[in-house]
């Protein structure tokens, strides 16, 4: 829509508000997803006594697991709400969430964060 039309539609609508979202940055984040030693052991396990039964005991007992990397973009959102009668800024916030290409999912993420965010600042009320 071209600005105008926007502004015509909101006009006429039956709208108390005007959200607009806009990202700001975008950033990468690396993370090592598994990979440390597991041992059902909290104290030294039995055997010290001597070499090959302690040996034996201790390293039967840890083992590594698997482990990646995991890749997340990380994308910081700013938020604004205007009241459509005398377009003051209502309310504003960023947040920072993981990007992911499923966007109904990702936009009813936001949508649940901000509406939580605007009952909490009593922006909105809970009925």
């Amino acid at each position: 829509m071209a600005e105008g039309e926007l502004e015509e539609h909101i006009k006429n609508g039956d709208f108390d508000g005007v959200l607009v979202i806009r990202p700001q940055s975008e950033r990468t984040e690396t993370k090592e997803v598994g990979g440390s030693f597991a041992s059902p052991y909290q104290v030294a396990p039995p055997g010290y006594n001597s070499f090959w039964p302690y040996w034996n005991t201790a390293w039967s007992q840890v083992h590594t697991t698997t482990s990646y990397l995991q890749e997340d973009t990380v994308i910081r959102a700013e938020f604004n709400l205007y009241n459509t009668k005398d377009e003051k800024l209502l309310w504003s916030g960023e947040t920072d969430t993981v990007y992911t290409k499923n966007f109904s999912k990702l936009g009813k993420e936001y949508a649940r964060a901000l509406v939580k965010q605007l009952k909490k600042d009593k922006v909105i009320k809970t009925k």
